[in-house]
């Protein structure tokens, strides 16, 4: 050490002199990357769960009259594209996402992951044989644009994630009146998910969420998310419906009034986060097409409990009781 009294700098080892902007660095990075830690999902783009979304997209696109344009394929890739594009328009595209068949092979190829095969997977034999024939087509042609969108929409959400997720779930726990799930929720990215922005199979929760579809960019991103975690968190409101249809003696003529429970709430919750936010189901005119005449009883009935006034019970009755 310099003596007291010195004005000559300190020398320090050269190892301590390369560790020390090396700690500086670290640190910094850690003050960045901890501002986007989230605890809430697991984020997966795997390629299988991708392939299969692609041929549905293009399939259902088939069937409804615009068949798909692939000038950039050789003759060898046509012909292996075609041949399981065939089998998903005979098969697949006039099935939705959320039928019980197709949930099963896209929770069985998101447990696939990217392995460099299906032959050990739960994914049927057949289905296997025509998306290994399509694999290397589509991881030439699009795979590689389709994975970076996927991660892109991971790195624009993350950050909104971290800054509001604990608040997030707690708001919807109390509105559910239902506990947030332990771990992490899977979330697989796709960049299709035809006729959905997303959609979530239970037992286990898989959210599937489309990273190509508009109605997902910036904070709607936020109110997607969270939109489809609701659908793990619902039943309570749905049991809580049904016994206040019971108690009246009638059925309402909305039998999804649970999901608009979902629409309303996680868009009201996010919105008083983010300002600027238009509600998914007000944006898209689902309170007139979906549920007509619904969103003034949710801002009656739903609302206040939201606000912290009221009971859970109570806040359902009021709202199948003002609900068409």
């Amino acid at each position: 050490m310099p003596r007291a009294g010195s004005d000559k700098p300190m020398k320090l080892p050269l190892h301590r002199q390369l560790a020390v902007p090396l700690i500086v660095v670290w640190l910094i990075q850690g003050l960045v990357f901890g501002e986007s830690v989230q605890s809430t999902f697991e984020f997966h783009s795997g390629f299988w769960v991708n392939l299969h979304h692609a041929l549905y997209n293009q399939a259902a696109g088939k069937n409804a009259g615009r068949p798909p344009s692939l000038p950039a394929l050789k003759p060898a890739e046509t012909a292996a594209w075609n041949e399981a594009l065939d089998y998903y328009e005979r098969n697949f595209a006039g099935h939705d996402l959320l039928e019980f068949s197709m949930i099963r092979i896209n929770g069985a190829l998101a447990a696939a992951g990217d392995a460099p095969s299906l032959h050990a997977s739960e994914v049927p034999k057949p289905v296997v044989q025509m998306l290994e024939k399509a694999a290397p087509v589509y991881r030439a042609q699009w795979w590689t644009e389709h994975n970076r969108k996927n991660h892109e929409w991971i790195d624009q959400v993350t950050p909104l994630i971290a800054e509001y997720d604990k608040s997030l779930r707690s708001a919807l726990s109390h509105a559910y009146n239902t506990p947030w799930p332990k771990g992490l929720i899977r979330v697989e990215m796709s960049y299709y998910t035809t006729g959905k922005s997303a959609y979530t199979s239970l037992g286990p929760t898989i959210i599937t969420i489309s990273s190509w579809s508009r109605r997902n960019e910036g904070p709607a991103g936020l109110e997607t998310i969270f939109h489809e975690a609701g659908h793990g968190l619902i039943q309570n409101v749905m049991d809580e419906i049904d016994a206040a249809e019971t108690r009246r003696g009638r059925k309402l003529s909305h039998q999804d009034l649970w999901h608009a429970v979902i629409f309303y709430t996680t868009g009201e919750l996010v919105r008083r986060h983010l300002p600027a936010l238009v509600p998914y189901a007000t944006k898209y005119g689902m309170w007139e097409s979906t549920w007509p005449n619904s969103l003034p009883v949710m801002e009656n009935a739903w609302k206040p409990f939201l606000d912290g006034d009221g009971d859970f019970r109570d806040s359902i009755d009021r709202l199948v009781a003002n609900s068409n």
